[in-house]
């Protein structure tokens, strides 16, 4: 489509060989959306886990924002270091960006903050993942991440 003839393709399979280029960088950048079920069973670990660490950092009568609160640095902390939760670690989880990055700090801070916003008031992160056909959660849609399932890389 190039103006100039000596700028385009001079046979079909330069086209072909381009067009493999790029089909095979949009395969290993695009990693595939996780299922709902594991998503959910992922996080219940880590409430679970954040329920209790919060009773002993609070002796025992951690109330639901505490609760939350070391949810949200735990979660944090995990997934801007290693990408995942311990929850989605047992379920061969990770978290990324819309094009399959790690994320940075603040991004994956941000992103743990939005459980406040997502899942405290009625489980509402929860309704919401089950009725997107996506299984986008609200937190994902705020901070644009998604989980993902984990292909081993760190």
């Amino acid at each position: 489509m190039e103006k100039n003839p000596r700028d385009r393709y001079q046979n079909a399979k330069e086209l072909v060989n381009e067009l493999d280029e790029g089909a095979a960088t949009l395969t290993t950048s695009e990693a595939k959306p996780a299922n709902l079920i594991p998503r959910i069973f992922a996080f219940g670990i880590d409430l679970f886990l954040a329920v209790i660490v919060a009773k002993v950092l609070f002796r025992v009568e951690a109330t639901g924002v505490q609760v939350l609160v070391v949810l949200v640095i735990y979660a944090g902390i995990a997934v801007a270091w290693r990408g995942r939760t311990i929850g989605k670690s047992l379920f061969g989880l990770r978290v990324v960006d819309r094009s399959g990055q790690p994320l940075t700090w603040s991004r994956s801070f941000c992103r743990a903050f939005c459980y406040i916003v997502s899942i405290a008031p009625c489980c509402t992160g929860l309704i919401w993942a089950l009725l997107n056909r996506k299984h986008d959660s609200v937190h994902d849609l705020i901070t644009h991440t998604r989980v993902v399932a984990d292909d081993g890389e760190t």
